[in-house]
C-alpha cells in the first residue's frame, strides 16, 4: 500500500518543484482558469517572451473579459511591444472595472510618459500617490518626479523626491 500511494504522490508533487512547473502544470490541468492563463502570461512576460505571454493573456481574456489584473498585464504586453493606445485602451478597461487596483494605474501612467503624454502621466499620478499607501514603487515616484520636471514643474518635483526618501 506504500508503495502505491509513494508511486502516485511523488510524480503528482513534482509540479512543486519550480514556480514554472507549477504554473504550467495549473494551466494545464485548468485550461478554463483565468488565473492560471494570467500566471503563464506573466512568467512568459518575465521571460520577454511577448508573443506567448500575449497568447496567454488573450486565452485569459476569452475566459473571462472583465478581470482587471489580467487586462493590466495584457496592457504591460502592449505597452513593451510599444502599442500604446492598445496598452491604454487595456489599462483604462482595467481601472474602469477596478479602480482600486493599483497596478493598473502604475502601468497606465508608465504608458503615458512612454508615449509622450507627461500631462496624463502627472494626472494619473496626483490621483494614485496619496491613496497608494506603500503599493507603489520606486519606480514610480521616479517616474513621476521627472514627469514633473519634463512638464517644468521642478519645485513639485523635488517635493516629491524629498516626500519620498523623507528629507
Amino acid at each position: 500500500l506504500l508503495c502505491w500511494y509513494t508511486s502516485i504522490i511523488i510524480p503528482r508533487n513534482r509540479v512543486w518543484l519550480s514556480n514554472r512547473v507549477l504554473i504550467e502544470s495549473k494551466a494545464r490541468d485548468a485550461p478554463k482558469s483565468v488565473h492560471a492563463r494570467f500566471l503563464l502570461a506573466e512568467l512568459y512576460l518575465s521571460d520577454n517572451n511577448l508573443a506567448k505571454a500575449q497568447e496567454q493573456a488573450e486565452i485569459g481574456i476569452g475566459i473571462y473579459a472583465d478581470y482587471a489584473p489580467l487586462l493590466t498585464l495584457r496592457g504591460a504586453i502592449f505597452a513593451e511591444k510599444k502599442q500604446y493606445e492598445e496598452a491604454k485602451r487595456s489599462l483604462l478597461k482595467a481601472a474602469k472595472i477596478d479602480p482600486t487596483f493599483f497596478p493598473t494605474f502604475s502601468t497606465l501612467a508608465k504608458v503615458y510618459y512612454a508615449s509622450g503624454e507627461v500631462e496624463q502621466a502627472i494626472s494619473v499620478y496626483n490621483q494614485i500617490i496619496p491613496k497608494s499607501f506603500g503599493k507603489l514603487h520606486v519606480e514610480d515616484y521616479v517616474l513621476y518626479a521627472l514627469s514633473l520636471t519634463k512638464n517644468k514643474q521642478y519645485q513639485k518635483s523635488i517635493d516629491v523626491v524629498k516626500n519620498f526618501i523623507g528629507t
